[in-house]
């Protein structure tokens, strides 16, 4: 399981593990403070592993931050997966726009 969404104006992207825990270790938070009234393209990636640096976290094209998760067991049954909401504290404030989720690797390009 996985959650995308705001934590104090900035973007984080948190892992579950198969207990539906939080994988703290499993969070990722970007450095730009997203609330400038304009658009910008986030994505997060994880590659599935417990590689170093296996979550990525991009902000309008460019590496924000990186983090390794703890696990690959990851829950997929009780906590929906969510992009934009969390809970009223870490709820999307904005609009979103072209959400796309992809199973596979893409190049950069």
């Amino acid at each position: 399981n996985w959650q995308f969404f705001r934590w104090n104006n900035k973007i984080r992207f948190l892992l579950r593990d198969s207990s539906g825990s939080s994988i703290y270790d499993s969070l990722a938070t970007a450095t730009e403070t997203i609330n400038d009234g304009k658009w910008h393209h986030v994505a997060a990636t994880w590659d599935g592993t417990t590689n170093s640096n296996g979550i990525s976290i991009y902000v309008d094209g460019d590496l924000s931050t990186q983090g390794t998760s703890s696990s690959t067991s990851l829950k997929n049954s009780v906590v929906t997966q969510k992009i934009g909401a969390g809970n009223t504290l870490w709820d999307f404030i904005g609009k979103i726009s072209n959400c796309q989720l992809w199973n596979t690797n893409l190049s950069l390009s």
